[in-house]
C-alpha cells in the first residue's frame, strides 16, 4: 500500500481501491518515484525523444540500460525497498513497474515496462529486480511511445510496487468484449479462454474449462471498485489444493479502459431475434467479402435474389452486414470439374449481358444480374467447392501425414494468369496490354458493392495495379511438390500430377468466378449511374436509394426531390450507425457469436480481434528485424510485443499469430487506435510481403485479398 503522504501512480491507487473493496490483493508496498530518481541517469532524464528511432537512437538507450541495470541503489532507494521488504515479511515477492504513464485516463503503456518475480526475500535479490525494472524504461519501444506523444523521459516518472507473490496460473479479463458489451472477455495463459454473459454469469463460448463464472465476478467487481465502464483486470488463479489460508483468485491488477478505447457496441438483440425462427440454422456473416455494411441498393440486390431463390443459401441483411445461411443442397452435382462449370456458364452470361447492353434500363439489368447469379451460384461456385476439396481428400487416403490443407495453399500459390497480381505483372513486363488487362478485371472492384467504384473507373488505381507488379515467386510452390513427391508412392504420381493440375484449375476458376460476379455487378452500377444522370440525381446518391424509389423515379423520368433527399440524408446516417457497430461472426437462435481462437483457412483467417478495419500491404515483422514497417502496412508478426512498438507503430493494423486479444501486444494496438487481429495461426508463413489484407479487428476477420 501507499504511504498515506505520497500521492500513488494510478496502477498503485487501483491496488488501494480494490483492496478497500473488499477484494483479495496480495499485500503490497509501493517505493515512490522520488526514492528512484537518482537511479535514472541525468542525460536520459533530460532527453525528450524524436520520432526517429534508428541505429543511434537504439545504441543510445542500450547504453542507458546497461548504465541502469549494471548501477547500485542509492541510499534514498535502498532504505525504501527495505522498508517494503520489511513490512511484507519472509516468502517471494514481485516487483512491478508504476509509472506516471501507466493506466491513466488516456494511456495505458501496457506491457511497456518490466515487472519482475517471483524474486527471494532477499535484499540483494529486490535490489537487482527493481534495477531490471528501471532499466525497462530504456528501450526503443518506450522511446517511440514517447516520441508518439511529445514527452520526455522525466514524464515516465516509474515508481515500484513490491508485492508478495501469488502462486497460480495468471488470468485476464475484460468486463466487456470487444463487440459483445453484454459479455465478459476472460482467458488463462495456458490458452483457455471463455465469454461470460454479464447478467446471468452463463458461459457463452470458451475453449476448456476454467472458473469462469467466479473470474467475471471478480472482473464486476473490479468495474465496480474503480468505477469504470469497462475494466481490464488481472487476477491469479490460485492452484487447486492450495494452502487453506490462499482465496481462490487474487486481484493483481485492474485499470479502466478509457471510453475512447472501449469495445464498440454489438447489434441490438432485436437484429438478432430473425434467427429463433430457425434455432438450429446458423447464419454467418461474410466477411471477408462483405466487411462493410451494405449500401441500401446493394441490400435491395441482396433482398432480390434471396427472395427469388436463385441460390443454395438463404440471405439475410443484418444492421446492413450480409449473412448468409444454407438454403438447401446443390440439385446437379457438378459434372467435369470447375473449369468445365466456368466454361459452360459463358454463354449464359454473355447472352445475359446482350439483353442488359440492348436494353439500357435498370428494369433489363436487374433480369442480366439475376440470371448471372443465378448461373454463378448453382453452377460455378458449387464446383469450385467441391473441386477445391479433390485433392485434400486424395491426401487424406494416399500420404495422411500431410497437412493438406497447408501444402494446396502452397502448390497454387505460384503465378497464374487467373489472378489479378499476375495479369498486373503480365502488364508490367509488357507481355500484356492495359487495354487486354482492363478488358479482363476492369468491372472489379474493392468491395462487393455496386456503390464502389470499379477499376475501369479509376485509371489511377488500375495503373497503380501495375507500376512495379512482379510474378510471384515459386519457391513455395516448387517446395509443396517436393514435398508431395517425396510423400506420395512413387507408383502414384501419375495420378498425383492429376490431381495437383485439377487443385491448379480449381484455384485458378475460383479466381474467375469473382470476375463473373462482378460482371452481373457492373451492369447494375451501369444502369443505375445513367438513372442518376437523368434523374438529375449525384452519381453517389443514387446507390442510397431503395432500388424501388429508382425504378419508380427512372419510369417516369423525374424525382420526387424532397422525397429523395430526405431518403438520402437517412441512409447516409444509418450507414454511420451500421459502420460503428462490432457484428458477430455468426447468429444463431436470437444470440451472436464472436470469433474463436482458430488458424488459417488457406489464406483467410478467423479468429479475435479489436478495433476496426483497415486495408493495406502486408510487412512480414521477425523479432530480429530492425527496419521499420511503412506508413499504412499491416504488421504480420509471431506475435506482438511492447519492443516491437518501435517498428510497427506505423502500421495500420496488426495480425499477429500467436497471442490473446487480452494480452499486451493487443493492449498496444488499442492504444494505437488500430485493429488488431490475433491467433492467426501459420500467417508469416502463409503471406507474403506486399500481399493485400483486409483486416477486421471487430469480427476477428483477416483476408488476403
Amino acid at each position: 500500500m501507499a504511504d498515506g503522504a505520497i500521492d500513488p501512480p494510478a496502477k498503485a491507487a487501483a491496488l488501494e481501491r480494490l483492496a478497500a473493496a473488499g477484494l483479495a490483493v496480495p499485500d503490497w508496498r509501493l517505493v515512490p518515484a522520488d526514492a528512484l530518481t537518482e537511479l535514472i541517469p541525468a542525460d536520459m532524464r533530460a532527453t525528450v525523444p524524436t520520432p526517429s528511432v534508428g541505429s543511434a537512437e537504439i545504441a543510445l538507450v542500450d547504453e542507458w540500460r546497461q548504465r541502469i541495470a549494471g548501477g547500485a541503489l542509492s541510499a534514498a532507494a535502498d532504505e525504501a525497498l527495505g522498508r517494503a521488504r520489511q513490512a511484507l515479511g519472509p516468502g517471494q515477492l514481485m516487483v512491478r513497474s508504476a509509472s506516471a504513464l501507466e493506466d491513466g485516463v488516456r494511456d495505458a503503456a501496457a506491457g511497456l515496462f518490466d515487472s519482475v518475480g517471483p524474486v527471494a526475500h532477499g535484499a540483494h535479490d529486490i535490489a537487482g529486480a527493481a534495477l531490471a525494472v528501471l532499466a525497462s524504461m530504456a528501450t526503443p519501444a518506450v522511446w517511440a511511445y514517447l516520441a508518439s506523444r511529445g514527452l520526455s523521459f522525466a514524464d515516465v516518472r516509474m515508481a515500484l510496487i513490491v508485492q508478495r507473490y501469488a502462486q497460480g496460473i495468471r488470468a485476464t479479463g475484460y468486463t466487456r468484449a470487444p463487440g459483445a458489451r453484454d459479455a465478459a472477455l476472460l482467458e488463462l495463459d495456458d490458452g483457455r479462454w471463455a465469454r461470460v454473459d454479464r447478467a446471468t454469469g452463463a458461459v457463452l463460448a470458451s475453449a476448456g474449462e476454467g472458473p469462469w463464472e467466479a473470474l467475471a465476478e471478480l472482473g464486476t467487481a473490479c468495474e465496480q471498485a474503480l468505477g469504470g465502464e469497462t475494466v481490464d483486470f488481472e487476477a491469479i488463479v490460485a492452484p487447486v489444493g492450495g494452502p487453506g489460508t490462499q482465496p481462490p483468485l487474487w486481484a493483481v491488477q485492474a485499470r479502466p479502459v478509457p471510453a475512447e478505447l472501449a469495445p464498440p457496441p454489438g447489434p441490438a438483440d432485436a437484429a438478432l431475434a430473425f434467427s429463433r425462427a430457425t434455432p438450429d440454422v446458423e447464419w454467418t456473416w461474410d466477411a471477408a467479402h462483405n466487411p462493410e455494411p451494405l449500401s441500401p441498393v446493394q441490400a435491395d440486390l441482396v433482398r432480390r435474389v434471396d427472395a427469388a431463390g436463385l441460390g443454395p443459401w438463404s440471405l439475410r441483411v443484418v444492421e446492413g452486414y450480409l449473412y448468409s445461411a444454407p438454403r438447401h443442397p446443390v440439385s446437379t452435382a457438378p459434372v467435369g470439374g470447375a473449369r468445365l462449370a466456368y466454361e459452360k456458364a459463358l454463354p449464359a452470361v454473355a447472352e445475359a449481358e446482350a439483353e442488359a447492353e440492348a436494353n439500357p434500363g435498370l428494369p433489363a439489368a436487374l433480369r442480366a444480374y439475376e440470371s448471372i447469379y443465378a448461373v454463378w451460384a448453382n453452377t460455378v461456385a458449387p464446383a469450385v467447392s467441391e473441386s477445391r476439396l479433390e485433392l485434400p481428400r486424395w491426401l487424406a487416403r494416399v500420404a495422411p501425414t500431410i497437412d493438406a490443407r497447408s501444402i494446396v495453399g502452397d502448390l497454387v500459390s505460384g503465378p497464374s494468369d487467373a489472378r489479378l497480381e499476375t495479369l498486373a505483372a503480365r502488364v508490367a513486363a509488357g507481355e500484356r496490354t492495359r487495354d487486354e488487362f482492363c478488358e479482363a478485371v476492369g468491372t472489379m472492384a474493392a468491395a462487393w458493392d455496386v456503390c464502389c467504384p470499379t477499376l475501369a473507373e479509376q485509371p489511377a488505381a488500375l495503373a497503380g495495379l501495375i507500376e512495379g507488379a512482379r510474378l510471384p515467386e515459386t519457391a513455395r510452390r516448387d517446395e509443396a511438390r517436393r514435398v508431395l513427391y517425396d510423400a506420395v508412392p512413387r507408383w502414384r504420381h501419375n495420378e498425383l500430377n492429376e490431381q495437383m493440375g485439377r487443385a491448379q484449375e480449381a484455384a485458378d476458376v475460383a479466381e474467375l468466378d469473382d470476375r463473373l460476379f462482378a460482371r452481373a455487378q457492373w451492369l447494375v452500377r451501369r444502369s443505375l449511374l445513367r438513372a442518376a444522370a437523368l434523374l438529375a440525381i449525384a452519381p453517389d446518391d443514387i446507390f442510397l436509394l431503395p432500388l424501388a424509389d429508382v425504378l419508380d423515379s427512372e419510369a417516369r423520368g423525374s424525382v420526387d426531390r424532397a422525397r429523395v433527399d430526405e431518403l438520402i440524408d437517412s441512409a447516409r446516417a444509418r450507414l454511420d450507425r451500421q459502420r460503428a457497430l462490432a457484428m458477430p461472426l455468426s447468429i444463431r437462435d436470437g444470440v451472436g457469436r464472436a470469433a474463436s481462437p482458430a488458424g488459417g483457412t488457406g489464406r483467410r483467417w478467423r479468429a479475435r480481434g479489436s478495433g476496426g478495419r483497415a486495408l493495406g500491404r502486408a510487412a512480414l515483422v521477425e523479432p530480429g528485424d530492425r527496419g521499420p514497417v511503412p506508413a499504412g502496412a499491416i504488421a504480420v508478426c509471431p506475435a506482438l510485443t511492447p519492443g516491437m512498438l518501435a517498428l510497427v507503430r506505423h502500421a495500420a493494423a496488426f495480425v499477429c499469430e500467436r497471442g490473446g486479444l487480452l494480452d499486451h501486444g493487443a493492449a498496444m494496438a488499442r492504444a494505437l487506435g488500430v485493429p488488431v487481429v490475433v491467433g492467426c495461426t501459420d500467417a508469416g508463413r502463409q503471406l507474403r510481403d506486399g500481399d493485400l489484407l483486409w483486416v477486421d479487428g471487430d469480427a476477428g476477420v483477416v483476408s488476403a485479398l
